[in-house]
C-alpha cells in the first residue's frame, strides 16, 4: 500500500507498507460460519489471495472454477465491483456463493470476499423453519378448532332446544314442554325469554279454555297484548256462551211458566168434567 510523501504540495517520494497475506487467511480460517461453509477474498484481477483449499491461492477464478466462470462471467463482475451470488457445484455438492465488494487501495479497483454456504445447510435451516412452521399453523388449525367446538356447542345445544320446542308447539303439545333456562346473556337468551313468554301465554290461553269447556263462563282472563286475537276470540266466545246461556234460562223460565198455566187449565179441565 503506498501513499505520497508532500513537501510544500510537492510529492517527493511514496511511502510503502507490505501486507503479508497470511493476514486473510488467518482472519478468514478463524470466521465462523456454516459448518461445511468457508470464506475467500479475491483481488480486483479475481485473484484468490485466500481459500480454504491451499491449492487455490494465487490462481485466478477461471483457473479453479472454469465452469462456474463460463456460466457467470464471476471475473468480470468483480472487476466492477458488483454484489451478486451464484450456485455452485464442488466436490459433488452444490454451494451456494455470496460476493460482497470492498475497496484495499485504489478505489477503482474493488475487491471481493466470497461467503460460500453448502445448500443443504441452507434447506436445512429452511425445513428447521418449514417444520416450524407447519407445527405452529396446526397448533393454531388445532386452538381455531376446539374453539369453535365449544363456541358450536354453545350456540347449537340452546338452538336444538328451541326447535325442539317449537317442534312440540306445532304438535299442540304443551305438557310436554319444559324451560329453556338459557342463560347466556345474549340474543340466545333473548330468543329463549320471548318463547318463554310464548309458551306461558299459550298455556294460560289453554287454561282459560278449559274453564270455558267446563262451563266456568265468569272465570277471568286478561289479554297477553293489544293485539292478542287468540286471546280476544276466547273473550268473544265467553261473553256469546253466556249470553246464550242467559237466553237459554230465560227462555226455560218463560216455558216453565206457560207450562204451568198449560198444566193449569188442563187441571181446571179436568176438574169440571169431574164435577
Amino acid at each position: 500500500i503506498f501513499s505520497p510523501i508532500y513537501n510544500n504540495s510537492t510529492i517527493v517520494g511514496q511511502f510503502g507498507i507490505s501486507i503479508d497475506l497470511i493476514f486473510f487467511d488467518d482472519f478468514i480460517k478463524n470466521s465462523c460460519i456454516y459448518e461445511g461453509g468457508f470464506i475467500t477474498v479475491m483481488s480486483n484481477s479475481s485473484v484468490f489471495v485466500t481459500h480454504s483449499v491451499n491449492d487455490f491461492i494465487g490462481k485466478s477464478f477461471s483457473q479453479n472454477f472454469p465452469g462456474d466462470e463460463a456460466d457467470w462471467n464471476v471475473e468480470q463482475k468483480v472487476r466492477k465491483g458488483q454484489e451478486f451470488s451464484i450456485a455452485t457445484n464442488f466436490e459433488k455438492s452444490s454451494y451456494y456463493s455470496y460476493f460482497i465488494p470492498f475497496n484495499f487501495g485504489d478505489k477503482q479497483k474493488s475487491w471481493a470476499v466470497e461467503v460460500t454456504v453448502p445448500m443443504h445447510k441452507i434447506l436445512e435451516s429452511s425445513k428447521k423453519s418449514i417444520r416450524k412452521s407447519i407445527f405452529f399453523a396446526l397448533g393454531g388449525i388445532i386452538i381455531m378448532i376446539l374453539v369453535v367446538l365449544v363456541i358450536t356447542r354453545r350456540i347449537i345445544g340452546p338452538i336444538n332446544k328451541v326447535t325442539g320446542i317449537l317442534d312440540l308447539l306445532a304438535k299442540g303439545d304443551t305438557k310436554n314442554i319444559s324451560n329453556l333456562g338459557i342463560k347466556s346473556g345474549d340474543e340466545l337468551q333473548e330468543m329463549s325469554d320471548s318463547l318463554t313468554k310464548v309458551i306461558s301465554g299459550l298455556k294460560k290461553t289453554e287454561n282459560f279454555a278449559l274453564e270455558i269447556g267446563k262451563g266456568n263462563l265468569e272465570n277471568e282472563y286478561t289479554l297477553l297484548g293489544e293485539k292478542d286475537q287468540l286471546g280476544m276470540a276466547l273473550l268473544n266466545m265467553r261473553d256469546s256462551l253466556y249470553k246464550s246461556k242467559k237466553e237459554e234460562e230465560e227462555r226455560k223460565q218463560v216455558d216453565a211458566i206457560r207450562n204451568w198455566g198449560t198444566q193449569g187449565i188442563a187441571k181446571f179441565a179436568e176438574i169440571l168434567r169431574q164435577d
